[in-house]
């Protein structure tokens, strides 16, 4: 009941002026109707408007937060294949050297390639740039070593030292590639970039 009272309530205060006016109530009411119409069509533009601006604003936070997250499991993926690398060695050295550690390695590797592949979508040219040319000597080393996998080489009959000696001057290169991606992930976060030193 009060949701009709109240609109008829007012109704007839915007109108009564009217009729008191001119002695006729279509003025008034024609007055308050298109009070009304002009409110709905400002109310409709105004909040359509505003969805459009919050998708927008949606959207690029989205986009902002994919890029980021790729330059995050980028850099990741180089450290942990650096890491699984140098353990491996480590073992390799103290005479404890095991197929597992390998596989490890090749779990890395596998991570590192996948999100090496995403460079085109998430990265800058910087950064796609200096993904290639990671993902290239990961991709030599790989072919030397028979994918991170000595032990393979050994059964072959051939030296496993050609895949230690590959996968040992990897994570020196690596750390370099990966610098370029760095600077743009800094970029990318609003934070100044260090100039190269003279």
């Amino acid at each position: 009941m009060k949701r009709l009272v109240m609109p008829t309530l007012y109704l007839s205060t915007i109108c009564s002026p009217a009729v008191a006016e001119d002695g006729t109530i279509w003025a008034g009411w024609l007055g308050a109707i298109g009070a009304v119409v002009s409110a709905l069509i400002a109310a409709y533009v105004g909040s359509k408007s505003g969805a459009m601006h919050a998708v927008q604003g949606y959207k690029t936070q989205k986009a902002f937060d994919n890029q980021l997250d790729w330059y995050i499991r980028m850099l990741r993926s180089v450290r942990s294949l650096n890491e699984r690398i140098r353990g491996a060695l480590v073992w390799e050295a103290e005479g404890r050297g095991d197929p597992h550690w390998w596989s490890q390695v090749q779990i890395a590797h596998e991570e590192f390639e996948r999100t090496a592949w995403e460079a085109p979508l998430f990265g800058t040219d910087k950064a796609n740039a200096a993904t290639k040319k990671c993902l290239a000597a990961v991709e030599a080393a790989a072919k030397v070593s028979e994918i991170f996998d000595p032990y393979h080489m050994k059964k072959e009959g051939r030296d496993p030292n050609i895949a230690f000696e590959a996968a040992r001057a990897l994570p020196p290169v690596l750390e370099e590639c990966v610098k370029p991606i760095i600077s743009e992930a800094r970029i990318h976060l609003g934070i100044a970039v260090d100039a190269p030193a003279s």
